[in-house]
């Protein structure tokens, strides 16, 4: 495939529509690992449980400068899904970036964990997010979230609570209430309600 695509790496989507929450779980350079809407070709196969991704991009230098990325993600085992992914782009805010996600499956409920490491050009950071879906019914359900950020010499962290209602296959709510300290030390409280409408 090829055109304007979003980048492979990352548990969270990068669209509001399919986010568990209103927020997403990193706030500084570690939120740039995905979310980035690049100019490329993108190649993607599978072998049994295994599906590959590989990427190469216009990664906005003067020159025709490419940034790449590589994704592979594992099936195998029954309602258990890893991803592992690299991207490489001397250009971009991030400039090298490891991540690692996996998810898994149990009735109603999702559990998720993920690990990213990134260097950029004025330093380097990690962090990692912890989720819980519980599926209430069809149309509602409730979704707790706790993620860390560390970059340089300040540390981010969150706790997250949003509940979900689905009016429609097409509209939906989110309401979200989002505790935690950034990475200046400074205590910080975020309420929101979102609805989104999708066709």
């Amino acid at each position: 495939s090829g055109g304007r695509m979003l980048n492979l790496l990352g548990y969270e989507s990068d669209e509001p529509n399919g986010l568990y929450t209103y927020s997403d779980a990193y706030s500084g350079n570690l939120n740039n690992v995905g979310q980035q809407y690049n100019d490329g070709v993108r190649a993607t196969f599978g072998v049994e449980d295994i599906a590959v991704g590989l990427s190469a991009y216009d990664s906005g230098g003067a020159d025709l400068d490419l940034g790449y990325e590589a994704q592979v993600i594992f099936t195998g085992l029954e309602n258990l899904t890893v991803a592992v992914g690299v991207a490489d782009d001397d250009n971009a805010t991030i400039q090298e970036a490891f991540n690692v996600w996996a998810s898994y499956e149990s009735g109603q409920m999702t559990l998720a964990a993920e690990y990213s490491d990134a260097e950029a050009a004025g330093g380097d950071g990690d962090g990692y997010l912890l989720l819980v879906n519980y599926q209430i019914n069809d149309n509602s359900s409730i979704t707790v979230r706790y993620s860390e950020e560390d970059w340089g010499a300040g540390q981010a962290e969150t706790l997250t609570i949003s509940p979900n209602y689905s009016f429609t296959d097409n509209l939906g709510a989110t309401i979200e209430y989002s505790t935690g300290e950034n990475a200046a030390g400074q205590d910080v409280d975020v309420f929101a309600i979102e609805t989104t409408f999708t066709f």
